[in-house]
């Protein structure tokens, strides 16, 4: 795995390449270090399972660049409260942990 300390348009290029096309990439984020790809990638998806060795039960994160998008992957949740935190603490080393939403295309788990 090669390491990019300088996000110059060539490895801009090279990240999208290996998470859209070959598989997981290693990120840094606020929070911590973590294995990414194209959630909608089920052979990726699986490579990180492989790669954590982590059980097919234990759902992964997403990552997404609008916070208001979990909408679209989470249900169960109040929003009111949700546009509080949102609002207030993102972008910021937050985790916000939800139930996924049953009609999500996304599935992180061993159920696709």
């Amino acid at each position: 795995m090669k390491k990019i300390d300088q996000m110059t348009s060539e490895n801009i290029e090279q990240i999208k390449s290996s998470f859209f096309d070959t598989g997981p990439v290693a990120i840094a984020t606020d929070t911590n270090y973590n294995l990414a790809c194209d959630p909608f990638n089920h052979e990726h998806v699986d490579l990180i399972f492989k790669y954590k060795e982590r059980k097919k039960d234990k759902p992964l994160s997403i990552f997404l660049y609008n916070p208001y998008d979990i909408k679209k992957y989470a249900t169960n949740f109040n929003e009111k409260i949700f546009d509080v935190i949102a609002s207030s603490f993102l972008p910021g080393p937050l985790n916000i942990v939800l139930d996924k939403a049953t009609w999500s295309a996304l599935d992180l788990t061993d159920t696709y």
